[in-house]
Order: structure tokens, then sequence, then C-alpha cells
């Protein structure tokens, strides 16, 4: 939980973790900022998929707006 690299699966991770001491779905969202709801899919995906139900799926996030010559030119540049 604290040292996995992408935030959000940490925060998944501190969730799964509140919810098997005991903590309820409404205490875990207003630990973590996120809606109950979403807290309630990552116990079930937790449940049904173990760690593969709480990482990051590929693709997920914002698309680089710079092709990879591009970044590699502004690297340089830097």
């Amino acid at each position: 939980m604290h040292t996995h690299p992408v935030f959000r699966t940490r925060i998944r991770a501190n969730a799964i973790m509140l919810s098997s001491r005991g903590y309820t779905l409404d205490e875990i969202s207003d630990i973590t900022g996120c809606h109950r709801v979403t807290i309630s899919r990552w116990i079930n995906q937790w449940n049904e998929c173990g760690i593969d139900g709480i990482l990051e799926n590929e693709g997920r996030g914002r698309k680089p707006i710079l092709t990879p010559e591009e970044q590699r030119q502004v690297i340089n540049w830097l």
C-alpha cells in the first residue's frame, strides 16, 4: 500500500485495509475522499479478483499529448 507507484492503487489498497479492520463504507469514504459506491465497488473487485481487482487497468488515465519523439525532444531541451 505504501510503495506502489500508482496513487489510485494505493488509495484502493488503503480502502481494502480499512474495510478489513471493520470501518464502514461511510467512514472509509470520509477518510479517502471517495464516494461510498466507489469504495463498495473496490471491495467487491478485491473479493472477486484479489490484487488484480484493485490494480489500475491498462489504458486508464489521460493519453499523452506529445508523441514519443516529441517527448524525447523535450527531454533533450531540458
